[in-house]
């Protein structure tokens, strides 16, 4: 069915895929350092209480981001001691 010209071709489009996938796979691997959370936004999540919300918070660990649907933005942790007034916004 396929000829010797072809297999090369299909060879060339297989790896070029496979190279894509993995390079936004990589691009989009978000590692998130203890002292800081990770504020993925712009697409809905339902929490375990049923209630949906535009965002999603990591703390410490990694997640992937959603490419085109979704940005991260940080928060720093600054003291352990007040956790409501110990986060700042990271540009």
């Amino acid at each position: 069915m396929f000829g010797l010209t072809t297999l090369p071709v299909l060879l060339v489009l297989i790896a070029f895929v496979i190279l894509v996938v993995v390079t936004t796979a990589v691009r989009n691997y978000i590692k998130v350092p203890p002292n800081k959370v990770a504020v993925f936004y712009g697409r809905k999540h339902r929490l375990p209480d049923g209630r949906v919300v535009g965002f999603r918070l990591v703390t410490g660990g990694a997640a992937l981001k959603w490419p085109v649907v979704e940005n991260v933005t940080y928060l720093v942790k600054e003291g352990d001691r007040d956790r409501a007034r110990g986060l700042r916004l990271v540009q």
